[in-house]
């Protein structure tokens, strides 16, 4: 491309800026209506909602903010007028020290358009202005807003440099374009969150907010474009005259210390949130052990690992702890991972921890599994040598999405467990000390010289180690009796106070072999006793609290809250200087220890094996006040830092950084909940944070085994309080007696429960639709008498909105028995309540749902036209009001769907769809996602009725391979369907293939097995018409069949295949020619239509079925 010559016109050069600036204003035109609409819609949810009454700015207004001073001075009224939300301080601390950085990418901006009398550039401070006013008004939290900001402010480019190159730098002005875009889209996405925040919708069942997904995508795309403008700026500062004056010169240095160079990590890097443990002794054969088959005998290029097991508190970690401390030198990287399978969103923290450490994303609070991905490729592609360590693994499938399959370098792998997992190297047994070696341990951490110790106080202490089982963690309880100051023959007493010696079998080998972890539990559970009895009772209310938390990390977050009163039953954690006084005491007995490796975020932890003995101790009587004051309090403090979401039960994107530290907590709370014995009866404060915690939020993030399992202990706590015999579930009645105070509350709450529970069965296969569907009729039930409970006067718009929510819960529930009669019936009832509250413009995402809904019943009742419209109006009015989110992509997903279903046409550009929707996932979610997986399985089906084989076989391996490796939580039923699908494929590439014949028969006897479990009966209907069958075992957003109503007015067609699509003409010339063959004709099932004969039914006994069920129907040879 050539370069504008010197010698330009003043005219062309005219011509050439107001091209230019044309071209900047045509990109920002479509943005500047986004922003003005969505400002528009703002103001009318501020009025409607009374949030505020400071008028939300519109968009000319912000726009006359050309610079900093007058955007100095609009922010300074702002924060005069929202002076009780204390934006003042929060401003000092992330806007004004950033304000020139701003001011210079605006000037910046500006020089590349040149002619700017619009003020394109001055739009840098408009733009930021609405951020900041509309987020004083609706946002709960503006500090949210600004660490956003923050991070988008530290990846603009600098400007420090002479500005006169812009112009007549194509390739400059051209990356200058694209940040500044990307910069309005930061700005525009942040506004439409907040329109979505205040919005009072129905949200469909699997909406998924990517709110924030959609930031950090934007600020990724930023930094690679400020990457690009960086090295184009030095390469234009190169070419420079040699005569550039000094300034130019510092300048450029400055520019080439701050680029990307600047983002590399520093290697060696360590990420351990484990201090190293001084006193550490023994174990010197398994770390030379570990030494030998990870460092020493490894020199292949592919990560070998190792697992270190053996029972709880025997020293797993601590070894695992030494080993990397030791040799620390042998790597480039060391990473330690907690892989608590109870708490999967701690596993996914900690390895996500790994990307901020390597600078692959900012730091932040909520991981993305794209992110996720993002670490593993680090690891299966860098060039440095890397430790990989994994704490407390229960299974290696448990670790699929953050294992690393590949090295470039001999990297290693280390995991602890208490189990010999498999699909591991090598493995390395971690056993109880010898009565020498646990004495010479619980000396050492005496600080007692070995060598000038009393012979008697050595075997003292060996005797110590006996009774307790040679177990680290119980000598360290020892020692904290002998601390306290006991003799080491009291407190040998002590630990024997209550538990018989252990016996053995004459044979320490044999005795230490034993795995369990409650062999020496007597002995540990006396020593507890005593210390708990010398322990103040701050100490002790503490440490019962930590009990019942995450024990690898209580953040002191959680816990040093300030004091909503002056006084309550949490001033103890209020006074800091005195729960540091309590937390000392808790270290000195050895039962918590308090982390400060990262000063800004110290945390306590215990021991697993400690939390199991508390709870065994808090289900005693003479422990009931305790356990009572401890439960309340950690409900509290949970509560505190969770406030209660919408009660729409809408997900929120800015509530996931909260939920990700909360919810490790409630499933440890709930687990000691369980496991208490005699059973404890919760209360609603436990039921009201059960069903906040576990709403839509945590089913947003794909939880569903936690969402199902936290739910149903809600109901079940209910349940005990509820002693009205009342049957909740059975039909509302007009004369029913209605619901008022706790009762009213409590059938409100099981509602939510029900409805959460509910939706995680829709993913959970098909023995749990029949469960699903029984708890969406129940709360129904329950939500019309609570509305009805309500005064008229009192009714709100959440009400009406949490009413026809179930209707729609309950139609999603019909949708997967393919029962359309009760979609249509639950879906038309709620449209006649949409039309009510507004037009499709005012809630979009109830007319989106029933749209997409009763697409599919148009498609059963032979509509297709219809149903193709109402698919498209459906995912155009998300798409239109949310672009970009996770339920634009479902909604089009649908309608992919519903064209494939349709015809020649329709399967061509459903195709389309779904590779582009595919794409899009891989990038937004990554490959691991189970969104991904889904819509990857059903691109792979889709390319085998085209015909693309190859193809469909790559992508049908793959999801099968992803899915059974790395997800977790999909389903069983999905991966038959995919093998069977997969066989098929095969067969079609080579008909002679024995594995595929296999495979086949393998896939149909899963199916058989699995129908079996169909409690609904309704798989009977489709007994030998196998596609029907695999697509009725999945979810019904799944599925590429639809069955249909049978119809005197049109003939069904049969199915088409691949290549040879079909209609009136092709159905009439398969029975010609049948007839004159003699032969019986092809019968497919009246479900069949447009997707060709590639699923005609081949055997003997699948043609009988397929003619028993039509001659039951009424269809003969020639007719549907």
């Amino acid at each position: 491309m050539n370069h504008q010559s010197s010698s330009t016109t003043v005219e062309g050069a005219y011509e050439t800026n107001v091209e230019n600036l044309s071209l900047w204003e045509e990109s920002l035109e479509r943005k500047k209506e986004d922003l003005s609409r969505l400002l528009v819609l703002l103001e009318r949810k501020r009025q409607r909602g009374k949030v505020s009454s400071v008028p939300v700015v519109t968009l000319n207004e912000a726009v006359q903010l050309k610079d900093m001073s007058r955007f100095h001075s609009a922010v300074q009224g702002v924060a005069t007028q929202f002076a009780t939300k204390n934006v003042s301080k929060v401003f000092k601390q992330y806007l004004y020290p950033r304000l020139e950085h701003f001011r210079q990418f605006s000037k910046g901006v500006a020089s590349a358009v040149q002619s700017d009398p619009t003020g394109i550039g001055s739009l840098v401070f408009g733009f930021l202005f609405i951020v900041i006013q509309c987020g004083c008004i609706f946002a709960e939290s503006i500090e949210t807003i600004f660490k956003q900001l923050d991070i988008l402010q530290r990846q603009l480019p600098s400007f420090q440099v002479d500005q006169s190159m812009f112009p007549t730098n194509l390739r400059l002005k051209s990356t200058l374009q694209d940040i500044f875009c990307i910069y309005i889209d930061f700005c525009v996405t942040i506004v439409r969150n907040m329109v979505k925040k205040s919005l009072l919708v129905v949200v469909r069942n699997f909406f998924s907010s990517s709110f924030q997904q959609e930031l950090n995508h934007l600020s990724t795309e930023i930094s690679h474009r400020v990457a690009d403008f960086d090295r184009d700026v030095q390469q234009c500062e190169r070419g420079r005259s040699a005569k550039a004056d000094e300034t130019t010169q510092e300048i450029l240095k400055d520019l080439q210390d701050t680029s990307l160079v600047s983002k590399q990590p520093k290697f060696p890097v360590r990420s351990v949130n484990i201090a190293e443990n001084k006193s550490f002794v023994g174990r010197a054969d398994e770390l030379e052990e570990i030494f030998k088959l990870l460092i020493r005998h490894h020199r292949e290029a592919r990560p070998v690992s190792c697992v270190l097991h053996g029972i709880g508190g025997v020293g797993k970690t601590q070894t695992a702890l030494k080993f990397l401390y030791q040799f620390d030198k042998e790597f480039d990287a060391i990473f330690w991972v907690s892989a608590d399978p109870e708490k999967e969103t701690e596993t996914q923290r900690t390895f996500g921890n790994i990307g901020v450490q390597l600078k692959l994303f900012d730091d932040k609070e909520d991981i993305t599994e794209a992110e996720i991905n993002q670490v593993t490729q680090w690891f299966n592609t860098t060039d440095k040598k890397w430790l990989l360590v994994f704490d407390n693994v229960v299974k290696r499938r448990d670790l699929g999405p953050y294992w690393p399959t590949h090295c470039q370098k001999s990297s290693a792998i280390l995991v602890t467990s208490q189990a010999q997992i498999g699909g591991v190297d090598y493995k390395i047994p971690i056993r109880p000390l010898d009565d020498q070696q646990g004495a010479t341990f619980l000396l050492n951490q005496l600080d007692v010289d070995e060598g000038s110790s009393d012979p008697a106080l050595r075997e003292a202490a060996g005797k110590i180690s006996h009774v307790l089982g040679g177990s680290p963690l119980w000598l360290k309880s020892a020692q904290g009796i002998l601390e306290f100051g006991c003799t080491f023959q009291e407190c040998l007493e002590q630990l024997q106070a209550d538990v018989d010696f252990p016996g053995g079998t004459g044979s320490a080998e044999t005795d230490r072999e034993q795995d369990s972890n409650t062999q020496y539990e007597g002995a540990a559970i006396a020593a507890h006793d005593y210390l708990l009895k010398q322990l103040p009772p701050g100490s002790l209310d503490i440490f019962f609290m930590v009990a019942l938390m995450n024990p690898d990390d209580v953040s002191e977050e959680l816990l040093l809250r300030p004091p909503n009163h002056a006084k309550d039953e949490l001033e103890f954690l209020h006074r800091k200087s005195l729960y540091l006084l309590n937390v000392a005491e808790l270290s000195y007995a050895n039962l918590i220890q308090r982390d400060t490796t990262n000063s800004d975020r110290p945390y306590l932890r215990t021991h697993r094996a400690v939390q199991r003995i508390v709870i065994l101790k808090l289900g005693k009587d003479n422990y009931a006040s305790q356990r009572q004051a401890a439960f309340a309090r950690v409900i509290r403090v949970l509560r505190d830092f969770f406030p209660p979401p919408s009660k729409t039960q809408i997900a929120q994107a800015d509530v996931r950084p909260r939920l990700l530290k909360v919810l490790p907590h409630l499933l440890t709370l709930l687990h000691a909940f369980e496991a208490l014995s005699p059973a404890m009866k919760g209360d609603l404060a436990l039921v009201e944070l059960l069903c906040d915690v576990a709403g839509m939020d945590l089913f947003d993030q794909g939880s569903l085994n936690e969402a199902y399992w936290i739910n149903k202990i809600a109901e079940k706590i209910l349940d005990s309080l509820d002693t009205s015999g009342r049957d909740l579930g059975a039909p509302d009645t007009p004369d029913a007696p209605i619901l008022t105070g706790e009762a009213l509350k409590m059938a409100s709450l099981r509602s939510d429960a029900l409805t959460i529970a509910s939706l995680s069965t829709d993913f959970m296969g098909l023995t749990k639709r029949q469960e699903g569907l029984e708890m969406r009729q129940k709360c129904k039930e329950i939500r019309r008498l609570c509305f009805r409970s309500i005064p008229g006067s009192e009714v709100t718009a959440d009400d009406k909105i949490r009413l026809y929510n179930s209707y729609g819960d309950l139609a999603t529930s019909f949708q997967q028995l393919n029962d359309f009669k009760g979609v249509r019936e639950n879906m038309e009832e709620c449209l006649r309540n949409y039309k009510l509250w507004g037009d499709e413009k005012a809630i979009p995402y109830e007319y989106a749902k029933y749209y997409s809904m009763t697409s599919f019943a148009l498609i059963y009742e032979n509509d297709y036209t219809t149903a193709v419209d109402y698919a498209e109006r459906a995912y155009k009015l998300i798409d239109e009001a949310y672009p970009g989110t996770s339920s634009a992509i479902l909604h089009k997903s649908d309608y992919a769907l519903i064209l494939f279903q349709t015809g020649p046409e329709g399967r061509q550009e459903a195709h389309l769809i779904m590779k582009d929707l595919l794409s899009r996932s891989e990038k937004d979610c990554g490959e691991d996602n189970l969104r991904t997986l889904e819509l990857r399985m059903i691109f792979g089906i889709m390319l085998y009725f085209v015909e693309n084989f190859t193809e469909a076989r790559v992508q049908i391996e793959k999801a099968l391979q992803t899915g059974e490796t790395k997800i977790q939580q999909w389903p069983v039923e999905n991966a038959v369907r995919g093998r069977y699908y997969l066989s098929q494929i095969l067969k079609k590439i080579n008909p002679q293939d024995t594995e595929a014949e296999r495979m086949e028969q393998d896939a149909k006897a899963h199916l058989e097995e699995l129908l079996k479990l169909d409690f609904t009966g309704k798989a009977a209907e489709y007994r030998g018409d196998y596609p029907m069958l695999f697509d009725y075992l999945v979810n019904w957003e799944c599925r590429l069949v639809t069955p249909r109503q049978p119809s005197t007015t049109e003939p069904h067609r049969p199915l088409a295949g691949a290549g040879d699509l079909v209609g009136p003409e092709y159905h009439k010339e398969r029975v010609q020619e049948d007839e004159a063959t003699s032969a019986p004709a092809d019968r497919e099932q009246p479900w069949r239509k447009y997707l060709g004969e590639i699923m005609t039914v081949t055997t003997e006994e699948e043609k009988l079925a397929g003619d028993q069920y039509k001659l039951s129907e009424g269809y003969d040879d020639h007719s549907s």
